[in-house]
């Protein structure tokens, strides 16, 4: 369940909430199981749960999702992927070490 590279679109330098952001995941190898993905900040440990959203296989190598921003996730956020195999334990990893700062709108 190596991933081997997270690509998202749009690019941007500052986030806002009520954005969306296309995020693209590909394995090493073939991966066939729940692939959920989330925005959280930055200094909070993997381990812990988080809102994800679920992301369709396009191929063995290759899910794609979006994410929402939202209101509660204003700061600097790390991306991480939650993996669930058909065969194993699901396990939360960090993809990639690009951090998205988020910040609110301001009238």
């Amino acid at each position: 369940m190596r991933i081997e590279r997270v690509d998202y679109s749009p690019r941007k330098e500052v986030y806002h909430p009520g954005e969306v952001v296309n995020v693209a995941i590909r394995f090493a190898e073939p991966f066939v199981g729940q692939c959920e993905i989330g925005f959280v900040p930055q200094d909070r440990p993997a381990g812990e749960d988080f809102r994800r959203s679920t992301c369709a296989r396009s191929s063995d190598k290759l899910y794609e999702g979006q994410l929402y921003l939202r209101d509660g996730q204003v700061g600097r956020c790390a991306l991480l992927v939650r993996l669930a195999p058909v065969k194993g334990a699901p396990q939360t990893v960090r993809a990639g070490e690009q951090i998205f700062e988020v910040r609110p709108l301001r009238p």
